[in-house]
């Protein structure tokens, strides 16, 4: 689970090991909510969503403003 403490704790070492090395890192999150907390960490690319779930979003946004 990506909020056991093992996993957050072994992610902690892989960002601030990215950082001293003067590296990028980034990861897929489930929630945008914690994207303050890995950004502090030094995590810097996000994925919030597979690409197919921002087309369905941006489609059905579109479908709802054109009043469809």
């Amino acid at each position: 689970s990506p909020d056991d403490s093992k996993v957050i704790d072994a992610v902690e070492r892989i960002v601030e090991a990215c950082r001293k090395a003067g590296r990028p890192s980034g990861m897929f999150l489930s929630r945008a909510a914690d994207v303050p907390h890995w950004r502090e960490k030094g995590a810097t690319l996000f994925l919030l969503a597979s690409d197919a779930a921002f087309l369905r979003t941006g489609a059905r946004l579109l479908r709802s403003d054109a009043g469809l």
